[in-house]
């Protein structure tokens, strides 16, 4: 039976979150869920990751974010007034209950925090915690200065650093106990990883080949698995974007997902560089993460270009071009200076798909005239006079893109890619592509 890791801190409110959406997961897997508690604190200590570095637009989208998740898995959630409460106290007092029970009182414990906003920094509150569940058993106030549970606290938190974590929740997903090499993730918003790495096991494949996973659609996030032709006719998609961002490039490589549903697609191409400046953001935010974060990242690109790949394939679309252009290839000239190709995709937005390629597929230096105009070329468009006409500024494209970047700062975007949908609240992120979904497919009947 394969095994679900699950690391958390009860003071982490997406650790909350995914405590109750790793239930789902087992309840429809048959896999078995280790609670193993770590200190969310000590991780960051570790890692050193700097602290307070979101920006106030993305703080926005963030808190957005929360909300939306926990009203749609129906989370209870009341924002603690003396958040981050110190929680070193209850995270011993798990690792001084074995598993059979450690469930039960993580919920309880969260249930606490998260919905109660009781002090769980306080030793008598959570003896009283303990108490309400009339466990077989009675612990002592002795368990909080406990060396053994001093020490496992210690040990699990040192050891989810060495798995990579930069934060929680995180997972392990191992196919038994001996296994120790499986799989890591992190985020609530990646169960659906987790989910896809449990059935490959089940399967009979090594938990990464999701191509080969029946039914991988069944764990989409969107409430509509497959696409329902024309159910979100007359709605509207925008789509901010920039070439010299890969998250951008795997969201557009998605488009085909809401396009198939009916909608138009708005194209909005923005300089990313003074968009990051205006809204408080580092110009290249990989670059003040902790290292271990940065890997993370990466790592999740990997993911979910193997994801959607998966889910591409088994879907009908060419395998032959899905494993040419469903990956990311990090170019040799990066950050990617855009803002030329940017301005010719407002000329004609039928290169979009040709200059992401080239960039993030096929190392195609941009910033080169002569390299880019003969992309275009090859690819059968005029590339002299497209050039020329974004040089003359046809159309007005260099104002047009200042009056984009406008828009998407007033809109509230933090970066790409950003979606609006009927000029709605922005979404941040191609792994909002449920949000989009749910959106667009509200009025369907299942």
């Amino acid at each position: 039976m394969a095994i679900i890791e699950f690391f958390y801190d009860i003071q982490c409110p997406w650790a909350y979150i995914a405590s109750r959406k790793i239930k789902l997961v087992a309840q429809r897997t048959n896999a078995t869920v280790k609670y193993t508690p770590v200190l969310l604190g000590g991780i960051y200590q570790a890692v050193n990751a700097p602290q307070d570095v979101m920006s106030p637009a993305k703080k926005r989208l963030t808190s957005a974010s929360l909300a939306r998740t926990v009203d749609k898995y129906k989370v209870p959630l009341n924002f603690h007034p003396n958040h981050p409460v110190r929680t070193v106290n209850a995270l011993r007092l798990l690792h001084a209950v074995d598993q059979t029970y450690r469930p039960q009182l993580t919920d309880a414990l969260y249930h606490e925090y998260w919905v109660k906003n009781s002090d769980i920094s306080s030793e008598k509150t959570l003896l009283e915690v303990v108490k309400s569940l009339n466990f077989p058993f009675k612990v002592s106030p002795s368990v909080f200065q406990d060396p053994k549970y001093q020490n496992a606290l210690r040990d699990e938190t040192s050891r989810v650093v060495e798995l990579g974590a930069p934060g929680v929740p995180y997972f392990q997903v191992r196919k038994d106990e001996k296994d120790k090499n499986g799989p890591v993730f992190w985020g609530q918003d990646r169960t659906m990883f987790v989910e896809a790495s449990v059935l490959a096991l089940q399967a009979g494949l090594d938990p990464l080949d999701w191509e080969k996973t029946p039914n991988l659609a069944s764990i989409l996030e969107s409430r509509v698995k497959q696409p329902m032709p024309n159910v979100a006719k007359g709605r509207k998609l925008t789509f901010y974007f920039d070439f010299s961002s890969p998250w951008a490039y795997i969201g557009f490589t998605q488009l085909w997902r809401f396009k198939a549903l009916g909608c138009e697609i708005e194209y909005v191409p923005v300089v990313v560089g003074p968009l990051f400046q205006a809204v408080g953001t580092p110009a290249i935010p990989l670059n003040v993460m902790s290292e271990s974060k940065r890997r993370c990242l990466l790592e999740d690109m990997t993911n979910w270009t193997r994801f959607w790949r998966a889910i591409m394939k088994q879907a009908g679309h060419d395998e032959r071009e899905v494993d040419k252009n469903i990956h990311v290839n990090w170019p040799d000239n990066f950050p990617i200076r855009s803002i030329a190709a940017l301005r010719v995709a407002q000329l004609n937005p039928a290169i979009i798909d040709c200059i992401y390629k080239a960039a993030w597929v096929n190392n195609v230096n941009l910033s080169d005239k002569a390299v880019f105009i003969k992309l275009l070329n090859d690819n059968g468009f005029d590339g002299e006079a497209l050039v020329k006409q974004a040089d003359e500024n046809k159309d007005n494209v260099k104002e047009r893109m200042f009056e984009n970047n406008k828009r998407a700062i007033q809109a509230g975007c933090c970066g790409v890619p950003c979606y609006q949908v009927d000029g709605g609240e922005v979404l941040f992120g191609q792994d909002q592509y449920h949000v989009i979904e749910d959106s667009l497919t509200a009025s369907a009947k299942l």
